[in-house]
């Protein structure tokens, strides 16, 4: 997408190309319109990005509740035996505990993949 472009500005430029090509355009409607459609290329850009975190955001929300009514019918389904029930809610504090480490430690690497592609 670059190549083409640059190429075709130094074709009807010349040796006058600057770094910035926007610099090069002359003052008028081309130079405003350009400019105007970079500024909606970057707003729309950081729209998406913004988009992107909140469906994540939303998705570990959703397996974090997955993971407690998990819990919650695992807890209503044990026996009522004390000792049984205490193992059985200290293994299931531990699975949960080790489920939402797993969900945050997925939520931080989207957010870092998501920042990679955007850099």
């Amino acid at each position: 997408m670059y190549v083409p472009t640059a190429a075709a500005a130094y074709f009807i430029y010349g040796g006058n190309v600057k770094t910035n090509m926007v610099q090069t355009l002359p003052r008028g409607a081309a130079k405003s319109v350009v400019s105007l459609l970079m500024t909606a290329h970057l707003l729309f850009g950081i729209i998406i990005i913004i988009i992107i975190i909140i469906i994540i955001i939303i998705i570990i929300i959703m397996m974090m509740m997955m993971m407690m009514m998990m819990m919650m019918m695992m807890m209503m389904t044990t026996t009522t035996t004390t000792t049984t029930t205490t193992t059985t809610m200290m293994m299931m504090m531990m699975m949960m505990m080790m489920m939402m480490m797993m969900t945050m430690l997925m939520m931080m690497m989207m957010i870092i993949i998501i920042i990679i592609i955007t850099v």
